[in-house]
């Protein structure tokens, strides 16, 4: 079969983009489709694989070693954020997109956000639940104190959590794009609406209550509003997304749906009052930067 010549830039004669020099054209000239594609697309194509080999019969550690490249793409924002940046910028872009956890002179009422408002989000519906006879909280109920921090610790480093697997890509690679076309406040709202959406696998696989969806909304609006502050600080909201889920009250039944509805809506409560006080016009400081 005689095929069409090609340039050196990956086009043939006739104008068309040949792969993979087209897909890398692409990717470059629409970084943030490309991305949202990755990260949507790639747990529900790589998870299905990896169970599939691990399940598969074979001897554990060969089955653990052949399905771990596709169980990492299922930790798709943090995988798509790597590969973009490195197709569009090279290994500059990534140095750049990671350089964001060095922000790390905020001032100190930041790290209090960061680190004292997951907790507080997490303690006051435990408290409003005793309306509905739930216990009252206490150590026995939260865990001690060592068990917390060592669920804090393992947040930061395990690369499926929310923090180390979402944040990279949501808040460091896709937001100040999305600020860029969009005010402050639009570009959370719009990728809010992505990043409800790669949830909603782990609620259609029963690991997440779909009401729980109003919860990655309001985190959304919250995580983009400490970004903003702290100039694209990645170390603030990572701090505060790993501080998110740390205390879960040991409640069951009734107890357990009415302190979930009660969370919810305070964290709700909580986006609503930055999103009104700040409308549009939250800072774009790590747009400007990105």
């Amino acid at each position: 079969m005689c095929t069409a010549p090609s340039d050196a830039k990956g086009t043939d004669r006739t104008g068309r983009a040949g792969a993979p020099g087209g897909i890398r054209t692409l990717v470059r000239r629409y970084p943030l489709a490309a991305f949202f594609t990755l990260a949507l697309a790639l747990p529900w194509i790589c998870a299905p694989i990896a169970d599939g080999i691990f399940y598969s019969g074979l001897p554990t550690l060969l089955g653990v070693a052949l399905a771990l490249p596709f169980e990492i793409m299922v930790a798709s924002p943090l995988v798509a954020a790597l590969i973009v940046s490195a197709v569009t910028g090279g290994r500059t872009a990534i140095t750049d997109l990671l350089r964001a956890f060095l922000r790390w002179r905020v001032g100190w009422r930041w790290y209090a956000v960061a680190l004292l408002l997951p907790p507080a989000l997490a303690v006051l519906p435990a408290y409003l639940n005793i309306a509905w006879g739930a216990p009252a909280p206490s150590t026995a109920l939260f865990g001690s104190v060592g068990s917390l921090l060592g669920v804090f610790a393992i947040r930061l480093v395990n690369p499926w959590d929310g923090p180390l697997s979402e944040e990279i890509g949501w808040r460091g690679f896709a937001l100040p794009r999305l600020q860029r076309r969009y005010s402050a406040l639009t570009a959370n709202l719009v990728l809010a609406g992505f990043v409800m959406t790669w949830h909603l696998r782990l609620v259609l696989n029963g690991d997440l209550p779909l009401v729980a969806l109003i919860g990655t909304l309001a985190a959304t609006i919250l995580f983009g509003w400490l970004y903003n502050n702290t100039s694209g600080s990645l170390l603030l909201v990572y701090l505060f997304h790993a501080g998110d889920g740390v205390l879960k009250p040991d409640y069951t039944g009734a107890d357990a749906t009415h302190y979930l509805w009660l969370k919810l809506a305070l964290w709700a409560v909580a986006a609503i009052c930055v999103a009104a006080y700040l409308g549009g016009n939250t800072s774009r400081m790590a747009s400007r930067k990105a």
